[in-house]
């Protein structure tokens, strides 16, 4: 993993000169991956919780200034340190909890630095069984070393105070230790000892071997369990409370003030052998102010609520909740089937009882007339609560839908998310709750913060590795749109200002799919972008618009209705602001069509080919006034279809012909690289019928009479990479001895020759006009190869590079080209010049780590900002974006050396010291940048002045440019430095 810092010129410094040095801004689009937040607690008040980041695992984070936080990746790479079993121990001073499915026991201060492995026993097969309990300053917890089973264990803290406290179950099968609670200073657990005599039963320790013993065989000879694993262990009055397990008496409620004597059956509840909790076999109550309320069974009520003191006399059924039902109408429900909690609170008991209708919320003060439902929140629908918690003297607890909170006279409503996703877990911390919902489509499972009401709700987003992969950019006024996948999984358009509210998708799941596999290009007429879409779940793709509002986005016309789909190529071009495309309605075969974005402005122009087959048409070009185009538009089938240029007004009666010939053979559909410069058009022709492609350049007037063939290129030659340049057409062609070069025409013979007949090339790439230049790569397929950049003339054309290996991804940006190289699929660093140099530039875009498969993916620039797709394994390919000045343009340094704007005033000058900057245009300066001749940054300072002071002495003697940004203007002058 190497440790990565990639900056991109942005500059946010606040005084006086600094290096090069600011961030991209991340605006994360898709966050539906989810953490599944767990185990959410507070400790040292902070609050914890154990999350799945998709990069760690599931690990423990808490938050920290309002941002989660990862303590430590405890089990390397993907694999998770926690599972649903686990359980955290909170001290004092410490966490205590088990990992790596029961193999490791450690103790931390919530500080990586502090986290310490107590204990680690890698032969274990146990899950995160992590029962652990505080008694006299030490932890006791039931662990698996691999050899004795699961047993009773004991630490201080520290490697060498950690030590197994007696083996219970002899043997490598383990007493499954569980239940552990303090009463009267002593340690209480339940066990299984594995005599023959014995199952489980509850056992009691001072902390010391021998001391550690039975304390009762409940469940006598008849080798069953006297107690199961689960109990509500009640203490009231000296005496703890559970069920227990005879043959006589089946399971009853029990109590034991912690002696063997005193350990002894409260009541038979249900008379005889039946068991008064014959489907849960536990104690489920809570306790209240002198009495314990329970769940228990008789025949005649089915499950009620009881109560008792510890007396047989003092032990009845409170109410009969759900009256007259017999044992088919329980009034208490079972907690292991309807997963609800029992909670005692100032004296009473809350539960989830039923009167025969709905489950509802109850309390109980240990009187009939004093118990009474408490909450109808949903009239008609089951509410069942769990998870109490006592906070701040305030009782909070949950449903499905929302978190309460009660100070046992009136309730409230703290978190409501009935109709957004629900509650699945919650931890009440000072004036907040934090809470994971049940679903969230944007989100997914994450964990959230709310006040009183749903207010200030807050998402901390552990998981966000999803990606939205933006791609196909395109500016539409001062946004960006382009497509991206978001919670639905995908894609659809998606528009961004450059701020993360201004960065969503336009349509958050609309009834069209944009194909992930095709260019789904994004192609802007007036204020609208025409792209193709299916109509539905990848069927009949058709042409559909957005104007980057939900209103203005949808199909714009189902032209072939059914399952054919009417729009495969994407060959657009707004002429007149009318998009003109190609479409086949299922009758004609592909023609041209025109829309304005309307059903009813949409429509074919007309049908060239006169029947159900295609025309073939190659290339738009708008000139004088008109809209040309080529092709082969007569029927296909003929064995030499007449081929040529057409030019239309956008109706069928101005639509003809203007040039034409016939086809040279299989190969020659028409002419290509239609291109307009100036007064000329220019095209190519295949006229050898070459598989090639065209070798032939013509020019043309608009008609047969004028057009001119300016060259031949024979052998494999493709004319290909046609680009306008300071009124001369630039193009791509190979040269007599069989390399290819660049060529430039005027649109005549003479002057149609190589720019530079000393340079030859294997391979031209790829070219990229930018301002008044042309970019150029000169290589090997698939190899890479030098970067070049021309200005049409032949001392202009230069090499800039030397072993490029890829370059891709390209946009121009201030007249700057922008591009990626890169040796893997993502790039680590921007390469920016202005055709005097190539710079390296970094983007620190607030990630440390890369590693593998991360980095810059993407590069597009509009007018103002300058957008990055970047790949990493915490967040995904995402959209970033930046505001940088990375060199002068050629336009900027000539304005610096002529030296005659009046705008901004510069003295002395020349100078081998000091120099004054003073605004001219009564605003304040903003911002100055000092830049070499090559237009490379050298140094960036920020002000808010009329006049500022600068120390330009420190550089070496030469000619520098100065580029001022006031309030009103930017200039660039020029400082010769003595």
């Amino acid at each position: 993993m190497k440790k990565f810092y990639i900056i991109i010129f942005i500059f946010f410094i606040n005084h006086g000169f600094a290096q090069n040095e600011v961030e991209a801004e991340l605006l994360e689009i898709n966050y539906l991956q989810e953490s599944v937040p767990k185990n959410i607690f507070v400790f040292q008040n902070q609050v914890y919780f154990t999350a799945d980041d998709s990069i760690h695992g599931r690990e423990l984070w808490k938050i920290e200034n309002d941002v989660p936080v990862l303590i430590m990746d405890l089990t390397s790479g993907y694999n998770d340190s926690f599972n649903d079993n686990c359980k955290f121990l909170i001290t004092e001073d410490f966490i205590y909890f088990t990992t790596a499915n029961g193999k490791k026991l450690w103790k931390s201060d919530g500080t990586e630095e502090s986290t310490t492995l107590l204990l680690s026993n890698t032969d274990s097969e146990y899950p995160c069984f992590s029962l652990m309990v505080e008694f006299n300053s030490k932890i006791y917890f039931s662990y698996n070393d691999g050899s004795h089973g699961l047993e009773l264990w004991e630490t201080d803290g520290t490697v060498g105070g950690t030590s197994m406290l007696k083996d219970i179950y002899l043997g490598s099968n383990g007493s499954s230790i569980e239940d552990f609670f303090v009463f009267n200073n002593t340690l209480f657990f339940t066990a299984i000892d594995g005599d023959g005599t014995h199952r489980r039963e509850i056992w009691k320790s001072d902390g010391t071997e021998p001391g550690t013993m039975m304390l009762k065989d409940i469940g006598g000879e008849t080798y069953a369990d006297g107690v199961k694993p689960g109990n509500d262990f009640l203490i009231l009055n000296n005496h703890f409370y559970f069920y227990g397990y005879t043959q006589s008496y089946g399971y009853e409620l029990w109590k034991s003030d912690g002696t063997e004597e005193g350990t002894q059956m409260v009541k038979d509840i249900f008379p005889g052998y039946n068991s008064s909790e014959y489907t849960y076999n536990r104690l489920y109550g809570a306790v209240g102010d002198g009495y314990i309320a329970f769940r228990a069974f008789t025949p005649d009520s089915g499950y009620e609520l009881w109560r008792s003191d510890g007396t047989e006399s003092g032990t009845f059924k409170i109410k009969e909740i759900n009256p007259n039902n017999g044992s088919y109408g329980d009034g208490i429900p079972n907690p292991g089937w309807l997963n609800t909690s029992i909670e005692g609170y100032n004296g009473k008991v809350y539960f989830t009882g039923s009167q025969g209708g709905s489950w509802k919320l109850w309390v109980t003060d240990g009187t009939e007339q004093g118990t009474v439902q408490f909450l109808d929140l949903d009239a008609g629908e089951d509410e069942y609560y769990k998870g109490f918690k006592k906070v701040n003297n305030k009782l909070y607890f949950f449903n499905s839908r929302r978190v309460m909170q009660t100070d046992g006279v009136s309730s409230q409503i703290f978190v409501n998310m009935q109709n957004d996703g629900g509650v699945s877990q919650f931890q009440p911390f000072l004036d907040k709750v934090f809470f994971v919902k049940n679903s969230d489509e944007f989100y997914g499972l994450e964990l959230w913060e709310s006040k009183l009401n749903n207010e200030d709700l807050k998402v901390y987003d552990v998981n966000l590795i999803q990606s939205s992969s933006p791609r196909n950019f395109a500016s539409l006024g001062d946004k960006v749109l382009f497509f991206g996948q978001n919670y639905t999984y995908y894609e659809v358009p998606m528009i961004s200002d450059g701020t993360q509210e201004g960065t969503k998708s336009i349509v958050d799941n609309p009834p069209f799919r944009v194909d992930n596999n095709d260019a789904a290009i994004l192609f802007k007429v007036g204020n609208n972008m025409f792209f193709k879409g299916y109509i539905g779940q990848y069927v009949n793709m058709e042409l559909y618009k957005t104007d980057g509002t939900p209103e203005g986005t949808g199909l714009v016309k189902d032209i072939n209705v059914g399952s054919g789909g009417s729009v495969t190529r994407e060959l657009y071009v707004n002429y007149n602001e009318i998009l003109y495309f190609l479409a086949n309605d299922g009758v004609h075969g592909e023609e041209l069509w025109r829309s304005d974005g309307t059903e009813e402005g949409t429509y074919m122009v007309a049908d060239f080919s006169g029947n159900y087959t295609s025309s073939t048409i190659i290339d738009f070009e708008i000139w004088n006034g008109f809209l040309y185009f080529s092709g082969s538009l007569v029927d296909s089938s003929f064995p030499d279809p007449i081929v040529g240029i057409w030019k239309t007004d956008g109706t069928e009666g101005g639509t003809e012909v203007v040039i034409q010939w016939e086809s040279s053979g299989l190969y020659d559909n028409g002419p290509h690289n239609i291109i307009a410069v100036g007064d000329k058009l220019f095209f190519t022709k295949d006229e050898s019928n070459s598989s090639y492609g065209d070798n032939s350049l013509y020019v043309t007037q608009g008609t047969n009479e004028t057009t001119a063939k300016l060259g031949e290129w024979s052998g494999h030659s493709v004319l290909e990479e046609f680009v306008e340049l300071n009124g001369k057409l630039i193009f791509d062609a190979n040269k007599p001895q069989g390399s290819e070069n660049l060529f430039i025409s005027d649109g005549t013979i003479e002057g149609t020759h190589e720019i530079n007949e000393n340079l030859s090339f294997y391979n031209i790439l790829k070219t990229k006009k930018c301002g008044n230049q042309i970019y150029f790569t000169a290589g090997y397929t698939g190899q890479g190869g030098n970067l070049w950049v021309s200005n049409g003339t032949s001392n202009g054309t230069i090499q800039l590079s030397q072993n490029i290996v890829n370059i891709d991804k390209t946009t121009c940006y201030n007249n700057n080209l922008v591009f990626l190289d890169s040796e893997e699929y993502y790039a680590y660093e921007l390469k920016v010049t202005n055709g005097q140099q190539i710079n390296s530039v970094l983007v620190d875009f607030n990630y440390s780590e890369l590693g593998q498969n991360e980095g810059i993916d993407g590069v597009y620039a509009n007018e103002n900002l300058l957008f990055l797709t970047i790949k990493t394994k915490k967040h995904g390919n995402e959209l970033y974006v930046s505001n940088p000045d990375f060199v002068l343009s050629t336009e900027e340094i000539n304005e610096g050396l002529a030296n005659n704007n009046q705008n901004v005033l510069i003295y002395p000058n020349p100078t081998s010291s000091e120099i004054n900057v003073v605004s001219n245009d009564q605003s304040k300066i903003k911002q100055i940048q000092i830049y070499d001749l090559t237009g490379k940054l050298i140094e960036i300072g920020v002000y808010n002045s009329n006049e500022v002071k600068l120390n330009v002495g420190i550089y070496n003697s030469g000619i520098y440019l100065l580029k001022v940004n006031t309030e009103k203007n930017s200039t660039t002058k020029k400082v010769v430095v003595k």
